[in-house]
């Protein structure tokens, strides 16, 4: 029920809209769109808030408690006649998905992110340099790169205010919960999942990451990969 309510609260899309016109001010100077979008989706996973509330076993909510500034509402403004001169998808702001997918959570649990970003490297590293779509792929793998590293330093990120949290708590059993998460994360999303909670919380991160770049993705069939 508090996750339903987080996704409905008309306030939980206040942080995101704010990094992601600010990520786009910050790209400005990238002109090819993959690659713009690769950077405002790493912009936008390298400073998102990691909120937890105090009964999340879970971890992957909107933010609720941020608050736009006046010179924030100025960057908003901004990037959004930049867009809307220019247009969502030729300014690289805007992506062509519809979200009538499903990632490879399969994947995702047996490899990790780490895993998937080692397939792309060789991928990118194995490329036919006389290859009449080299630079196309060039720029597809550099993309994914981007993105995929960006994905993993938030769950780094995510273990330390984990780690900080377990340290502030005075409750005994609210602690150890934290300290187990905190821990939890030093392995996924990044690594494989090794236990049905890792595997829980890997795919149900990685499904909230994607949300905040604008990338609804389908759950599938949880009773066939976890």
């Amino acid at each position: 029920q508090a996750a339903y309510e987080n996704g409905r609260n008309p306030r939980r899309w206040d942080e995101r809209h704010y990094l992601f016109c600010r990520g786009f001010l910050e790209t400005h100077g990238e002109d090819i769109h993959n690659l713009r979008r690769a950077k405002m989706d790493a912009y936008m996973f390298d400073r998102y808030t990691v909120e937890v509330s105090d009964f999340d076993l879970l971890i992957g909510r909107y933010s609720l408690n941020f608050t736009t500034t006046e010179d924030m509402r100025g960057e908003i403004s901004r990037a959004q006649d930049i867009m809307a001169a220019v247009g969502q998808y030729q300014s690289g702001a805007k992506t062509a998905s519809t979200g009538h997918r499903v990632i490879d959570y399969e994947l995702l649990l047996h490899e990790g992110v780490e895993g998937v970003l080692e397939r792309v490297r060789k991928a990118h590293a194995a490329l036919d340099p006389y290859a009449p779509d080299r630079l196309e792929r060039d720029i597809t793998y550099r993309s994914m790169e981007l993105s995929l590293s960006a994905l993993i330093r938030f769950g780094y990120r995510t273990a330390d205010t984990l780690a900080s949290l377990a340290a502030e708590t005075e409750d005994r059993e609210r602690r150890a919960q934290l300290e187990t998460l905190a821990a939890l994360f030093r392995r996924v999303p990044a690594k494989p999942a090794q236990t049905f909670y890792e595997a829980i919380q890997s795919m149900w991160f990685v499904q909230f990451a994607l949300a905040l770049i604008d990338d609804i993705t389908l759950t599938g069939h949880p009773d066939r990969y976890l």
